[in-house]
């Protein structure tokens, strides 16, 4: 009798699963009729997502921020200085942060220089 029981159990179970619409976690060995939750991780990756007034302000800032040390870069353009590589060398060289108080490196350029024109 107890072999009869389980069988019964995992006979709900597949028929519970079966009624979510995971029936082919156990036939497949995959989740694919669990990959479309749009609430999932995948839908939001690369997406900005949350309050839209703090995103803005936070843009804001990152442009202020760009705007001004543009004449800093442009100092240090005019003297030879152009890769983004020795543009991070100066400014943490001249004791320049980031905005959070970090050290400069070529990408934080790079994208500082891409906000800024």
């Amino acid at each position: 009798m107890a072999g009869g029981a389980r069988g019964v159990e995992q006979w709900v179970r597949i028929a519970v699963a079966r009624d979510l619409g995971l029936d082919g976690i156990s036939r497949t060995g995959s989740r694919a009729s669990c990959s479309a939750n749009p609430n999932g991780a995948r839908a939001l990756r690369g997406k900005q997502v949350g309050n839209k007034q703090a995103v803005a302000a936070v843009k804001a800032n990152a442009d202020r921020r760009a705007t001004s040390l543009a004449s800093i870069v442009d100092d240090l353009r005019a003297k030879g200085t152009t890769s983004v590589r020795a543009i991070a060398t100066e400014l943490n060289a001249q004791g320049i942060m980031t905005p959070r108080g970090g050290q400069w490196h070529s990408t934080s350029v790079h994208r500082l220089l891409a906000r800024s024109t």
